[in-house]
This record gives C-alpha cells, sequence and structure tokens, in this order.
C-alpha cells in the first residue's frame, strides 16, 4: 500500500466510519450497513457495497451515523475503482447533507483533496485546499492540514513554487505540535527552494528535518536522503567544515552500511573542496578500510586520492595511487582517462612532455611500437614498469578479513580479485578472475570473462593491446576456431606467462 493509499483510507473512510452508532441488531438498516462494511475489503463487491449504501443513505429510517457511514463507504469503493469524479461527489453529497456539522465537512474536504491529489486534478485541488482554509475558521490545526494540501498542490501540480513554500511555512507555524504536518511542511519547503537555489532556506528546512521526532516518522528508505541534505547545502554554501561534520554526523548516526560508505566519501569530497587534504585523504582511505565489503565507490574514492595528492604536489605518491586507477579501469573510456591523468602527473614531475608522451604511446601501441612487429626501431617501453605500486597495509588488512567470508562463487571471486587490484596487486586479482571464470554459471561467464581480460590481464601487462588473444583463448581454447588439435589455428595460453 502507498503512502497515499493510506493517506486516503486514513481520511476517507475509517474517519467517516468512526462516527457511526453501533445499532441494535434487530435494525435492518445497520445489518444493511454491516454487510456493505464486510463486502467494502472485496474489490469484486464493489458494485454490492454502492448498492446497499445508496439505499442507507437515503433510507428515511438511517440515522445520521449511519448515512455518514455510507456515503464514506460509497466514496472509498468509487476511489478504489479509480472513478475519483463520483468519489468527490459523493463527499459533496455528505457535506450537503450535514452542512451544520463543520467538523464532518472538514473531514470530507480532507477526503476530497486526498483524491483530488491521486485524480491529479491541479485546479480544483487548489480550489479545495482554499475552500478548506475557509471552513477552519478558528481551528488552526485544521486551516494548516489545509495550507499544507495548498503548499503540496502549488509545489508539485502548478509549480509555484515560492507559493508553495509560503503555505508550507504558514503551516508549521499554525500546528507547531503537530510533528508529522510539521516534518511534511518542511519537506515541501525544502523541495520548493532547493532546485532555485535558495540554499540558506534550504538549509534551514532540512537541518530542522533532522529532529529525532521528525526523522522517525519518515520512511526507513527516505531517512538516508533526509540526513545527506543538510550536508549538500553546506557544500553549495561552502561551508566545507560545516558539510565535512555534517556528512561524517550522518554516517555515525546511520546502520545502513552502503549509506555510511557514502556519506565517508561525501566528508572526504567536503574536506577537498575545503583545501584540508590530510583530512579528505584519511576519509578517503576509510572508504576502503571501514567498508571493505563494498566496492561500490572504490573508484572515485582512489581517484579523489589521486587529486588530493596531486593538490599538496605529492606527485611521486599520486603517480604511485593513479595506477591504481589505470588497473581497475572496468572499460574503455576509463583506461583512456587514466592513460592521460597519469601522463599528466608525469608531466608535473618530469617538468616535460617525455615520459607523458611515452605513456600514451605505450598504452595504444603496446611494446611492439605503432608497426605492432616486435624487435624493430619503433618498439616501446612502459615508463611505469619500474614503478612500485603503492603500499596500503591497513587496506591490505580489511581486505584480507573480507576476503576469508566472500564465499566460494563466481561472484566471490570477483570480488576478492577487486580487493587485490585496489591492494596493488594484480597478479592475485588475475588467479582470482581465472577462479571466477571457471565458476561462473549461465550467462555470468561473460561478465566475468570481460572482468578476466579487461582488468586481470590488463593490469599485469601494462596494457590493452593485444587483448584479442585473449578473448580467441577464452571463445575457442587452444584448439582455435576449428576445433581441431595440430591444426595452423591452434592457440597458446595468454593466460600462463602472466602468472609466472
Amino acid at each position: 500500500m502507498t503512502a497515499l493509499h493510506r493517506l486516503l483510507s486514513t481520511v476517507c473512510c475509517p474517519l467517516l466510519l468512526s462516527l457511526a452508532a453501533h445499532a441494535a441488531p434487530e435494525d435492518p438498516v445497520a445489518k444493511l450497513l454491516d454487510q456493505a462494511k464486510a463486502w467494502s475489503g472485496d474489490p469484486r463487491k464493489h458494485e454490492d457495497v454502492l448498492r446497499a449504501c445508496e439505499q442507507v443513505a437515503t433510507s428515511p429510517l438511517a440515522k445520521k451515523e449511519q448515512k455518514v457511514a455510507a456515503l464514506g463507504l460509497m466514496a472509498d469503493a468509487y476511489r478504489q475503482k479509480r472513478k475519483f469524479a463520483e468519489a468527490v461527489q459523493t463527499l459533496d453529497r455528505l457535506r450537503a447533507a450535514f452542512p451544520e456539522d463543520k467538523g464532518l465537512v472538514r473531514q470530507a474536504l480532507h477526503a476530497q483533496l486526498a483524491t483530488l491529489w491521486e485524480w491529479n486534478k491541479s485546479d480544483d485541488g487548489v480550489a479545495k485546499a482554499n475552500e478548506l482554509i475557509a471552513a477552519s475558521g478558528d481551528d488552526k490545526p485544521s486551516e494548516a492540514a489545509g495550507r499544507l494540501w495548498l503548499a503540496r498542490f502549488l509545489l508539485h501540480r502548478t509549480r509555484k513554487p515560492d507559493a508553495a513554500y509560503d503555505e508550507a511555512k504558514k503551516a508549521t507555524e499554525l500546528a507547531p505540535a503537530d510533528d508529522k504536518l510539521v516534518a511534511e511542511a518542511l519537506l515541501v519547503m525544502f523541495e520548493a527552494v532547493w532546485p532555485k537555489n535558495e540554499v540558506e532556506k534550504a538549509l534551514d528546512a532540512a537541518a530542522r528535518l533532522l529532529d529525532p521526532k521528525y526523522l522517525a516518522l519518515r520512511e526507513e528508505w527516505e531517512r538516508p536522503v533526509l540526513l545527506k541534505r543538510p550536508g549538500e547545502c553546506l557544500l553549495r554554501l561552502q561551508r566545507y567544515d560545516e558539510a565535512a561534520a555534517q556528512f561524517l554526523k550522518a554516517e555515525k548516526a546511520t546502520a545502513n552500511r552502503r549509506f555510511g560508505q557514502e556519506c565517508c566519501l561525501l566528508a572526504a569530497r567536503a574536506a577537498l573542496d575545503g583545501a584540508k587534504h590530510d583530512a579528505a585523504l584519511a576519509a578517503l582511505e576509510r572508504v576502503f578500510t571501514d567498508y571493505p565489503e563494498l566496492t561500490d565507490h572504490w573508484h572515485i574514492a582512489q581517484t579523489m586520492i589521486v587529486d588530493a595528492l596531486r593538490r599538496q604536489t605529492k606527485y611521486d605518491e599520486a603517480l604511485k595511487a593513479a595506477r591504481i586507477c589505470l588497473d581497475a579501469s572496468p572499460e574503455r573510456s576509463a583506461i583512456a582517462a587514466n592513460t592521460m591523468l597519469i601522463a599528466e602527473i608525469l608531466r608535473s614531475l618530469d617538468g616535460h612532455v617525455g615520459r607523458a608522451n611515452q605513456m600514451i604511446n605505450f598504452q595504444r601501441y603496446g611494446p611492439d611500437g605503432e608497426d605492432g612487429k616486435p624487435g624493430t626501431p619503433d618498439d616501446l617501453k612502459d615508463p611505469l614498469a619500474a614503478l612500485p605500486r603503492p603500499a596500503y597495509p591497513a587496506r591490505e588488512r580489511a581486505f584480507a578479513e573480507v576476503r576469508k567470508a566472500a564465499g566460494d562463487t563466481a561472484q566471490a571471486s570477483r570480488f576478492r580479485a577487486l580487493t587485490h587490484i585496489y591492494a596493488g596487486d594484480p597478479k592475485a586479482a588475475l588467479t582470482c578472475y581465472l577462479d571466477a571464470f571457471a565458476r561462473a554459471t549461465g550467462d555470468d561467464y561473460k561478465a566475468a570473462a570481460q572482468d578476466l581480460i579487461l582488468i586481470g590481464a590488463r593490469a599485469v601487462r601494462g596494457h590493452a593491446v593485444g587483448l584479442k588473444d585473449f578473448a580467441d583463448y577464452v571463445n575457442f581454447g587452444p584448439d582455435g576456431p576449428d576445433a581441431k588439435p595440430g591444426t595452423p589455428d591452434d592457440l597458446r595460453n595468454p593466460f600462463e606467462p602472466l602468472l609466472r
């Protein structure tokens, strides 16, 4: 059941039914109404519900409470059948039947607003919300509810964010003790100003929503979004220290580890943007060490580590860290981007573009050079060949623990392989990728094969040239395309030399 349906069922039917008194068992109207109630939960019986309730609503023997209940059941049945016009008209009948009952009139207006929202009737919704506000008189909670409905329609249906913000703000002032209403109104206020870059107003609403009494009323899936919002506002305001602190606070406040890792990364981003490079590096390393089972943000975190080191002009360390980015690149556009990243760092280190161009050419042509033939004058050397990969001892310790618990599936072996890539050990990663390919079932072997070749084999070799040989071996095996041993198309195993 959606939140809207819960709202409608709360506002439309039960509130009206609650007014119905229990009649004596021999009362024929009561029996008919009880039968309609029993049928109301069965969509197949909606027509029966409507007929029975129409009899009750028009019966001269029916009491007020019975008519109210009958019209409420009819409105709810129409709504469930998505006959929204009939639902609204039925509630108009209810209001017209008992105009002196102001509370009942307001309840019917609430139900009509919920129906119009589901029906996506913008102008009618605005008009009905204003009707509820006018009907509220001195009843501030009722007026607050009307203004919140008006704010919703203005924001989401008629696209008038300024007016929506004002109405939602008035709602919070009219009913400050209604936690649910205030929480809803604060959401509207945030959504009205954030797209318009009115960040101070957005920050105020987002920060107020973190009050535990409001946060507890939101759905579990929604809370991470709300916890992040103040930090996002502070980032946009360039209040980086406060933003980092807010993200770290959100990280500590959640039991959702994926969200915690995201907050850790966001705290690092805020620290980096605020030129707190050491704090950024510490948070970025925690993306790995505190969340070693979650690979989601590893690549961006490693890239940000390179960025932080470059900003500190620690180019030697940045070069080593960037090599991990290149090793981990999952597709060709990422390989190209990280090749250029390393070339830029080499230029910064050397003060010229000699090794930078070597890097680009080696990645483009491989060791055999542009002519593709070994032992000719255009053969190339890998400018990174003598460069050790970085040592991350804390990262390796964390990875070692999760590798043990990862399981014995193809996916577990692919995961282990990636931990080795990010720990700077591509040969160990290649072994795991081979195991993943062997274990893969169904169509999973395709993804395992791609990782095996594009990440595993390429990272050990240091370049992507000639990967077709690996793909051919995976596709055909040692006997080659003709599937016959001892013929010219036989293939050598290109993985074996890489494991020595």
